[in-house]
């Protein structure tokens, strides 16, 4: 019986390795996606933007722990929205993916009003659920120099 799983559960593997992939139509996709994510900000609306994760989806922003699901996503949203973000823009480079999964590499610019208050690179874990493709693993790196630390003084 576990001979006849584990074929089983080769046959499928193999099979799904061997389904053509559309790299260009996913990456397509996933820009649409960024576009929801970059309208939703704009609107600072949480519950849309907590929509486009998986629900056990993490953030891994620079200079804090991760965040894990999507209330908590929510929550650290609320917050930017409550420190002054304003909007973001996204801009895909490169995506590699399977028909299940794909990892995106890009950069973006965050805004404050008018004015760009970060910008760097960016790498996605996607998923596809349903059909559609949710942001899974959210890494930001900013590309701005460390704050200097305040002197010491004696």
């Amino acid at each position: 019986m576990k001979t006849i799983y584990l074929s089983l559960f080769a046959t499928l593997f193999l099979y799904s390795c061997s389904q053509p992939v559309d790299q260009a139509a996913i990456k397509s996709e996933i820009e649409k996606v960024n576009q929801e994510f970059a309208n939703a900000v704009s609107a600072r609306n949480t519950d849309a933007l907590t929509q486009l994760y998986t629900e056990d989806a993490r953030l891994m922003f620079p200079h804090m722990p991760a965040v894990r699901g999507r209330e908590n996503i929510k929550g650290f949203f609320k917050q930017s929205f409550d420190a002054g973000i304003t909007g973001i823009k996204l801009t895909t480079e490169e995506v590699n993916a399977t028909n299940e999964f794909a990892i995106e590499f890009g950069r973006y610019e965050l805004f404050a009003g008018e004015q760009t208050i970060d910008e760097g690179k960016y790498l996605v874990e996607w998923r596809k659920v349903d059909g559609k493709w949710l942001l899974h693993q959210d890494m930001p790196s900013t590309d701005l120099p460390l704050p200097q630390p305040i002197a010491h003084r004696e």
